[in-house]
């Protein structure tokens, strides 16, 4: 059972195929180390197509939000 003010951790997430709840942990995370930090828990091999697309997703605005800052600052 789902509750609407439980979010899942990101090995639930992935392994029950919670695309809404993914983005809401992936949404919540700091930095990339942080995101490979729960990938390195998770059968990527099983991960879906629509996961895999969210962790890119994420992984590409934070490296490129990274690399603005640097060449900006």
């Amino acid at each position: 059972m789902i509750l609407n003010d439980y979010i899942m951790d990101f090995k639930e997430c992935i392994e029950f195929d919670l695309n809404r709840h993914l983005v809401i942990r992936l949404k919540g995370m700091k930095s990339l180390e942080e995101m490979v930090e729960e990938l390195e828990d998770v059968d990527i091999q099983k991960m879906s197509g629509e996961a895999m697309k969210q962790c890119v997703k994420f992984f590409s605005s934070i490296y490129n939000f990274s690399i603005k800052e640097k060449i900006f600052s």
